[in-house]
C-alpha cells in the first residue's frame, strides 16, 4: 500500500498513517508520532498540510532535483535565489524535509559570474535613496521640469 517501493523519508509517516506502525528506534518513533498530524494520505500520495494554502505534495529524494530545476530554470524560468525558490516551490504545491537547504544549493549564477570575472552589485529596492544614482536622476528630472515650466504660469 506504500506509494514508494524503496525506503524514503516518507515511509515511517505512511506506515504510521496507514497501520499505526512506528519505527523501532524510540527517538524516530516519537518524531514520527509528533509529525504525523501534519500529513495526510490521499490516493496513496502523501501530502503535508500547510497553514493557509493547499495541501503540499511530498516528494521523494529522486523527484527533488527535477522539480527544483524546473522551477529555477525550466518552464518557470525565473532563476530565483534560495529563499524565493523554496517559497515558489511550496506555492507550486510541493514539499520535502530539506526544501530550504536544497533550494539554497541553486547558486549557479554566482559561480558563473565569478568564473566570468563579473562583479555583482546589489541595491536595496526598499530604500533606493541609498543608491547615489537615484538621487542624481531625481535631480535631473526636477531640473528638466523646472526649465519646461518656467514662464508657463504657476498652477
Amino acid at each position: 500500500m506504500l506509494p514508494e517501493p524503496e525506503d524514503s523519508w516518507m515511509t515511517p509517516l505512511i506506515k504510521f498513517i496507514v497501520s499505526n506502525e512506528l519505527p523501532k528506534d524510540k527517538d524516530r518513533a516519537q518524531k514520527t508520532k509528533r509529525q504525523a498530524p501534519r500529513f495526510v494520505l490521499l490516493n496513496n500520495i502523501l501530502y503535508r498540510r500547510s497553514f493557509q494554502g493547499p495541501l503540499l505534495k511530498c516528494l521523494s529524494e529522486k523527484e527533488v532535483d527535477y522539480v527544483l530545476r524546473e522551477i529555477h530554470k525550466g518552464c518557470c524560468a525565473e532563476h530565483l535565489g534560495g529563499m524565493s525558490l523554496a517559497r515558489k516551490t511550496m506555492l507550486a504545491g510541493f514539499w520535502w524535509p530539506t526544501l530550504s537547504e536544497d533550494s539554497a544549493r541553486g547558486k549557479g549564477i554566482t559561480s558563473w559570474c565569478q568564473e566570468m570575472k563579473i562583479t555583482q552589485s546589489f541595491t536595496s529596492v526598499a530604500y533606493p535613496q541609498a543608491n547615489g544614482q537615484t538621487e542624481f536622476v531625481n535631480r535631473i528630472i526636477v531640473q528638466a521640469l523646472k526649465t519646461r515650466l518656467q514662464g508657463k504660469g504657476r498652477d
